[in-house]
């Protein structure tokens, strides 16, 4: 067998690139090694921005404002927004009330506001309250989130004793929450004192009876001891009346005569 032969590959020097030193590439790397830096210090200068302040923003100012256009600020503002609706006596129905977080507050982008947006006063009507008990316009008005003021009680010729006759506000007027309503309150009819007018006019205690509403009935009588027109009986003759009951009134004649 005949040996096999070898070769041997010529390995030839790698050659290693060389700058070139001329003035021309000189100032070429300077500007491009200029520009490198300043990139680099433009992405340190982003960077430290963007971790300090730039990731951040300010709530802005979005009471008063429409629930429209407080949605249309924020998302300008790079925040997105909730809203939630309260009553409110100052801000008309439909605005912003207030926010949270507050305006003027540091806050990451992308954060979710929470705005709360006025429904207007709240107002609640006032039930009908004329001729119910206390304890029933008590509880009429407690439901509708209202409250009883002052109660007073009045003589009333009509409405029956306990039952209300007036009210300080009218049926459907509206009021706010856990507004007092006052209530007038029947006592009655007011009771009349009765004076005693025996032995006085009849014509007198006629008259002064009828203008205190009570009625009169007079029975004609002779007396030995009454003079003629004055009152010898009165039934009653003490106490209370109401408007309307009736006084007897005995007069006399003065003395019998016989022919």
């Amino acid at each position: 067998a005949q040996p096999r032969a070898t070769t041997t590959a010529t390995i030839k020097p790698v050659r290693m690139p060389t700058l070139r030193q001329d003035l021309v590439h000189r100032r070429r790397r300077g500007v491009v090694m200029g520009i490198l830096v300043l990139l680099l210090a433009v992405a340190v200068a982003f960077g430290s921005w963007w971790v300090v302040d730039g990731r951040f923003t300010a709530v802005p100012t979005l009471a008063g404002n429409t629930q429209e256009a407080a949605a249309a600020t924020a998302r300008a503002n790079h925040l997105t927004i909730q809203f939630t609706q309260d009553y409110s006596e100052t801000v008309p129905a439909g605005h912003v009330i207030d926010t949270d977080p507050a305006a003027g507050a540091r806050v990451l982008r992308n954060t979710d506001l929470k705005a709360t947006v006025s429904k207007g006063p709240e107002r609640f009507a006032v039930p009908p309250l004329i001729g119910l008990s206390v304890d029933a316009a008590r509880k009429a008005l407690t439901d509708t989130q209202l409250t009883v003021g002052a109660v007073t009680g009045v003589w009333d010729e009509a409405a029956p004793t306990g039952t209300v006759t007036a009210a300080s506000m009218n049926p459907g007027d509206l009021a706010r929450r856990n507004t007092a309503i006052d209530l007038s309150v029947s006592k009655g009819p007011q009771p009349i004192p009765i004076a005693d007018y025996t032995g006085k006019p009849a014509a007198e205690a006629q008259a002064a009876f009828e203008q205190a509403g009570l009625k009169v009935s007079i029975t004609p009588a002779y007396s030995e001891s009454v003079e003629k027109d004055l009152v010898i009986a009165q039934d009653p003759a003490k106490g209370d009346a109401k408007k309307g009951d009736t006084i007897a009134l005995t007069v006399s004649q003065g003395k019998e005569t016989v022919t």
